[in-house]
């Protein structure tokens, strides 16, 4: 009777890939599989591939496919996609990290200030700076 609007509650991700040596292609296949999940409710992705420096940005829209190519092969930093997001104009709902989790925490100055999933392939381990602390700041 009375026309309202629906509110769209789809998030926009940053979706960050590590793409460094140490993940195995069947591991960036597992992060395939585990985004096709999360698609439905996802409004904009753009994903960075990063190994030590960012080697590739692309923006997928919903409709979109998770692309099988990957890029880098390198060693591994989690600082570059997140100074990457700092300087976004773009406000991104959260960021979902797919990493075996070989590599320090990013630093704090670098830290999104906004939800952080990490999702850590079969054969991973939390990032480094975890272990013992009890808590993150991330």
């Amino acid at each position: 009777m009375f026309p309202g609007k629906l509110k769209d509650t789809r998030a926009r991700v940053a979706f960050f890939v590590d793409t460094s040596g140490s993940v195995s292609q069947a591991e960036f296949e597992e992060g395939r599989a585990e985004f096709v999940g999360l698609h439905n409710y996802l409004k904009e992705v753009t994903i960075v591939y990063c190994d030590s420096e960012i080697a590739h940005i692309e923006k997928l829209s919903g409709e979109s496919k998770f692309p099988a190519k990957r890029y880098g092969c390198g060693g591994t930093s989690f600082d570059p996609p997140f100074k990457w997001l700092k300087e976004q104009s773009i406000s991104y709902d959260m960021v979902v990290y797919l990493t075996d989790g070989g590599a320090p925490l990013p630093d704090e100055s670098v830290r999104a200030n906004l939800p952080v999933l990490w999702l850590i392939t079969s054969r991973g381990h939390l990032p480094g700076g975890w272990y013992g602390s009890g808590s993150s700041n991330m």
